[in-house]
């Protein structure tokens, strides 16, 4: 469990600094249900994106 939540937390900070490269930030992040969340994004125009995705496992 411990190194699941490691790698998960290393993809995490490496993603968010692709996105801020490209001037992308993560704006919210609500879980939905336990196999599925809701990531909301900005971009530098400040455009909002919402992105549903299944969770890992």
């Amino acid at each position: 469990m411990d190194s699941l939540l490691k790698e998960l937390r290393q993809d995490y900070f490496n993603l968010k600094r692709q996105l801020s490269q490209q001037r992308i930030r993560v704006v919210g992040w609500t879980t939905v249900d336990e196999y599925f969340s809701e990531v909301q994004f900005a971009t530098a125009g400040n455009d909002d994106m919402r992105i549903n995705f299944k969770n890992k496992g």
